[in-house]
């Protein structure tokens, strides 16, 4: 098996004004302060992503929408290909190559996006295709995972811009954001439903499966999601980022997961498990 990601997330979920307040940094205490503070945002920015990817791989789960391609040797012998990578949003494709180097879409599938990790599942009756194989990483999956996808909004037209989006009409959906306000109309921890959807470019949103489009009359500000993120695995990455930051060294000390060598504090490790244990 081999996984490489083909997009990597188009924001961070964790905002610079967020962090800044959360740091103090350079005195900060209020949004404008943190906004007109910008000596240090190079150095934040990196130590931001560095949370993020501490993260994901303390929990191995994916905090921002990413897309993934998953490399198979072969067909599985059970009826479903486990995703590696929760949570699972959207299978793009599952394709795999014969002897002759014909590449052919495999489309008898369902995705189970409930189990975890994510699964693709045969359909009843299915099989797998049975032709030989090429010899290298025959199989190829191509999926989506992540809590939270970027948007911005638009106020003139309701339109929510979500680039890669996986969502369809009447999902249900909630909304948050990192470093500043939502757009006026809408609000964090409520429900709303997905209208107008564009598949991997835009929607609007209503307060009932079949409601009328919601008037936005703002753009809202900061870094703006649909979805949210488990609070405990925020409060683990600003401990990450509060150990980066004040002390600018290597004085990390916490434990290795999934054989890799990522070291973090023990008590960012305590928040992170407990969304993990949950499987939030």
């Amino acid at each position: 098996m081999i996984l490489k990601q083909y997009i990597p997330p188009a924001a961070e979920a964790m905002s610079l004004i967020e962090a800044k307040l959360h740091l103090k940094a350079g005195g900060a205490t209020d949004a404008t302060a943190a906004a007109a503070y910008t000596a240090e945002d190079t150095l934040l920015s990196v130590a931001i992503a560095a949370c993020r990817h501490a993260a994901e791989t303390e929990q191995w789960r994916a905090l921002v929408l990413q897309t993934w391609d998953l490399y198979l040797g072969g067909f599985p012998a059970e009826n479903y290909i486990k995703l590696p990578l929760p949570p699972l949003r959207a299978v793009g494709f599952v394709r795999y190559t014969d002897s002759s180097g014909v590449v052919t879409t495999f489309t008898d599938y369902t995705v189970d996006i409930v189990s975890e990790p994510g699964r693709i599942v045969l359909n009843y009756g299915e099989t797998w295709p049975s032709g030989t194989l090429a010899p290298n990483n025959p199989v190829q999956v191509r999926f989506q995972c992540g809590y939270l996808v970027p948007f911005t909004a638009t106020a003139a037209t309701d339109v929510i811009a979500a680039p890669n989006h996986p969502f369809v009409n009447t999902d249900m959906v909630r909304l948050s954001v990192s470093g500043g306000t939502l757009p006026a109309g809408v609000t964090v921890l409520t429900d709303y439903y997905v209208r107008d959807a564009v598949a991997g470019v835009s929607l609007k949103l209503a307060a009932t499966v079949s409601g009328a489009a919601i008037d936005l009359t703002t753009a809202g500000t900061g870094n703006m999601f649909i979805g949210e993120l488990p609070a405990s695995t925020m409060v683990g990455m600003k401990l990450i980022l509060s150990d980066l930051y004040e002390e600018r060294g290597d004085t990390v000390i916490g434990r290795s997961t999934n054989s890799l060598p990522v070291t973090i504090p023990r008590a960012a490790a305590h928040w992170f498990a407990m969304d993990s244990a949950r499987h939030f």
